[in-house]
């Protein structure tokens, strides 16, 4: 998982007057994200009595926990559901997790660093010290930003590995439906959506949704258009009684970039929310109440 060394990086090169601070806090954030996620889901594992690792086609609903909620899991499925996933696993982007993950690693237990992933060139005299000339100073900075701009595409592909391992939930309460997609990207998205035998009848449960929790922090890829245009209570009219309720929790700046329109939250999606439903966002929560309460009506 690609923290220790992430974070490293980042303020190492911050501490460069040449190099952009943008980009090497965006590193450093990525790092410190991730470590906090692994100490979260080590919490989980250790939370009550019983485990689950559920999958698409699961049936959650418990009666003794949560009556009269149906819960169903729509994502993620499994390589048995869906053979592409498998061999998708067979791709260099999994050959590149697995080479950033034995680097972090090995960072962070002060075996590795930034330096483990630069190329290198030995010395004809180990010991001495070799002054960068003077013509040839500017370009240290330029293939720093290029170092640091392999980092960022290297953690954003195993990021999107993870992504699609994120459970969705579809709940219903009554006849109000509630959707959680977790962190899902398209990839998990597609089975339930186009691929599985019973698509057709997901799609038309899915279009009854009352409440939206907007997937992945309302990046490019999170919620599919197929998913988007079945929403039923779309609505112009922002008194509409039954008009979808959607929200997300972001933090803009922290990933991607509006000039290559990738960046988190996608303003291309918000300008749809906000345009087609009663649309909130943590995006202006103060650090005193980091929270937006929002009521969704039980029908």
């Amino acid at each position: 998982m690609p923290s220790p060394g992430v974070r490293a990086e980042g303020e190492r090169l911050k501490k460069q007057d040449e190099f952009p601070r943008t980009v090497a806090e965006k590193l450093q954030f990525l790092g410190e994200t991730n470590l906090k996620n692994k100490s979260a889901v080590e919490r989980l594992m250790k939370m009550g009595r019983r485990h689950l690792y559920t999958k698409f086609g699961d049936d959650l609903t418990d009666d003794t926990v949560l009556p009269e909620v149906k819960i169903r899991v729509l994502g993620p499925p499994t390589p048995k559901q869906a053979p592409a996933i498998a061999h998708q696993a067979q791709t260099d982007k999994d050959e590149f997790w697995h080479l950033a993950g034995s680097w972090g690693s090995a960072a962070a237990v002060g075996e590795a660093s930034g330096e483990d992933l630069r190329p290198r060139v030995a010395p004809l005299f180990p010991d001495a010290v070799v002054p960068i000339p003077q013509e040839a100073k500017w370009l240290i900075p330029r293939i720093d930003r290029a170092y640091a701009g392999g980092m960022l595409s290297l953690v954003r592909v195993m990021d999107g590995v993870l992504n699609n391992t994120s459970v969705i939930l579809l709940m219903q309460i009554g006849h109000t439906k509630l959707l959680f997609p977790g962190d899902a990207q398209i990839e998990n998205w597609s089975y339930a959506l186009c691929d599985a035998p019973n698509h057709a009848e997901i799609l038309e449960n899915l279009s009854e949704t009352n409440f939206y929790k907007i997937g992945h922090h309302g990046s490019l890829n999170a919620t599919p258009k197929t998913l988007w245009n079945h929403f039923l209570h779309k609505a112009d009219d922002d008194s509409a009684p039954d008009r979808l309720i959607s929200v997300v929790s972001t933090l803009a700046g922290k990933h991607g970039s509006s000039e290559d329109h990738t960046e988190v939250p996608r303003g291309a999606l918000v300008k749809e929310l906000r345009a087609h439903s009663n649309f909130t966002t943590t995006q202006y929560s103060s650090s005193r109440k980091p929270w937006v309460d929002v009521e969704i009506p039980i029908r």
